[in-house]
């Protein structure tokens, strides 16, 4: 995950998540979280408090942000109006995994491609799925279809639209 480190980015419950994944299954799971702010000591504690100091840590401000290294990108946030976090992340073909409430954001995606849903802190079925099925290549290609997508609707915009209100 990648984001300040306030509370309506929602990292204690990305934890919460994370924990019942390592807990349910019997797969490797290492989070990393990368950002600084008023909530750095108190995930701290929290990571700590949990026991999961080995399966989570906290990364800091780091620039660039390693995205290409992961199997996936955890946008745990309550609300977004635009993720650069997730452009990034196709941008490197990681797919992205975030609670539903932020369905609004991905109207320009298809779900379950190179973004999939979690209902809440408890539903890791999703990830657990993704990481025991999918591939790479697969997902690299997916998430670069959506940067193109994004992109060419950008540049419809920009230049298409505004010749459109000129004439």
């Amino acid at each position: 995950s990648v984001g300040r480190l306030t509370d309506q980015k929602n990292f204690f419950e990305a934890i919460d998540t994370i924990s019942l994944l390592i807990s349910s299954t019997s797969l490797q799971i290492t989070y990393h979280i990368y950002g600084d702010g008023k909530y750095f000591e108190k995930l701290e504690e929290y990571i700590q408090k949990l026991n999961l100091t080995h399966n989570i840590e906290l990364k800091g401000l780091v620039t660039p942000v390693p995205y290409s290294k992961y199997d996936l990108t955890f946008v745990p946030s309550n609300y977004e109006t635009q993720c650069l976090v997730i452009l990034e992340s196709w941008n490197n073909g990681v797919p992205v995994f975030m609670y539903s409430r932020l369905r609004k954001m991905l109207d320009f995606v298809k779900i379950d491609e190179s973004a999939f849903l979690l209902e809440d802190k408890s539903d890791v079925k999703s990830i657990t799925n993704y990481l025991r099925t999918s591939t790479r290549q697969k997902s690299i290609v997916k998430c670069q279809e959506n940067v193109d997508l994004i992109f060419a609707q950008q540049r419809f915009v920009m230049n298409d639209w505004a010749e459109l209100l000129e004439m």
